[in-house]
């Protein structure tokens, strides 16, 4: 747990795709928005915490409009970090 904290409060943008979806289930361009990052940034980041097993990607086959929220682990690591 202490490794998979690290890696999200290593990378600002990491933690903030992070708490946005920790807010609840959402999109990519809706990330993009909160955070004012670019999509390909919060894809990449999307990316990253997928690999790490703090998010799932709820409609994989959908070519646009996939929603994204928390793995069980990714909920107890946001309960650690308050977000």
């Amino acid at each position: 747990m202490i490794n998979a904290i690290s890696f999200i409060r290593s990378s600002k943008r990491r933690t903030d795709v992070f708490t946005a979806i920790g807010k609840g289930m959402t999109m990519p361009s809706e990330i993009a928005k909160l955070t004012s990052m670019r999509v390909n940034h919060v894809s990449a980041n999307l990316s990253d915490l997928k690999n790490h097993g703090l998010v799932i990607c709820l409609n994989e086959g959908a070519a646009k409009g996939r929603l994204y929220s928390l793995t069980d682990f990714g909920e107890k690591i946001k309960d650690m970090l308050g977000v």
